[in-house]
């Protein structure tokens, strides 16, 4: 076993090479390794003054561990709580009133993950959410490689719940906004052949270089089907709609899912855009959408000509 410092002289040795874990042993595929690490990228934002205690690395059977695996990440919420709030969260997307067929199967067949955050739309909730979402996307991976056709995340916030929808509107693209710059910090470039402009009918939010459609739930959803005990954020990859579209299934999953809507709640969300001429960025808060609205949301990434 080789120690290390964690400095750039070991960033810079590994740069290029095909590892199979970096770091707090977040799993990567093999495309995406060489990617951050020839950006030079390391997780965590680890201070290059920090002593050897603080940010101490060391090789294990050619993994690059980390000895400090939560360093300078916020505090997790208590495991009880995440239990408890995950149990609700599946009892409500397993009931009739949850229209989403997708969303079902992820979760019988165990192919989702989830986080309890504290507060929605701060940069302490952000750094964690950010983290986990670039570990599911890694198990997201595999799990498309063993034919999981359907997979989800879900982001549950303890705080705030009485909230109306303009407001959790508001939250939630502030919350993305502060995942893209969390994003962009930290080298990833934006989801290939997805438009970063939300009005864009292209669009897709991107985190890790995947793009993912986002469906907001929180207390007071004017639709039953969008209503949960605490804000949450759903992210669904936009390659799973468009394997779907590729297997010529898409079109008769989306009827189900609006029969089961219209069924159960009384009507089809109005915000479930029927062509491809608009953005799905119109869909992600949940509320009822004016023709003219534009989101608060300007991408980082510098434009090339």
């Amino acid at each position: 076993m080789v120690s290390h410092s964690g400095g750039l002289d070991i960033i810079n040795e590994l740069a290029g090479k095909d590892i199979t874990r970096i770091f707090h042993e977040i799993h990567l595929t093999s495309n995406l390794n060489k990617q951050l690490l020839n950006r030079k990228y390391w997780i965590g934002k680890i201070d290059r003054n920090a002593s050897k205690e603080q940010c101490g690395y060391f090789l294990m059977q050619n993994l690059l561990c980390r000895t400090v695996p939560e360093y300078n990440l916020p505090m997790r919420v208590p495991f009880d709580q995440v239990c408890t709030l995950k149990e609700q969260f599946k009892q409500y997307i397993m009931s009739a009133n949850f229209p989403c067929l997708n969303g079902k199967i992820a979760f019988k067949r165990n192919a989702f993950g989830f986080g309890v955050y504290d507060i929605l739309a701060t940069e302490h909730s952000t750094k964690l959410l950010w983290h986990n979402l670039i570990e599911f996307i890694n198990r997201q991976s595999s799990l498309w490689e063993h034919h999981h056709m359907f997979t989800t995340y879900v982001a549950c916030f303890r705080t705030p719940k009485d909230v109306s929808e303009d407001i959790f509107e508001t939250l939630l693209w502030k919350q993305l906004r502060l995942l893209h710059k969390e994003d962009v910090e930290n080298g990833m470039i934006w989801a290939e052949n997805y438009s970063d402009d939300p009005l864009d009918p292209n669009f897709g939010f991107s985190v890790g270089g995947r793009a993912f459609f986002i469906v907001g739930l929180h207390p007071n959803s004017s639709r039953k089907a969008g209503q949960f005990l605490t804000p949450c954020l759903v992210f669904n990859s936009h390659d799973q709609f468009t394997n779907l579209r590729r297997l010529n299934i898409l079109s008769e999953i989306r009827q189900v899912v609006r029969n089961a809507d219209l069924r159960e709640n009384g009507s089809i969300n109005p915000n479930v855009i029927s062509n491809d001429n608009n953005s799905v960025a119109f869909e992600y808060s949940g509320k009822l959408i004016n023709p003219d609205w534009t989101p608060d949301f300007k991408s980082r990434h510098k434009k090339t000509n």
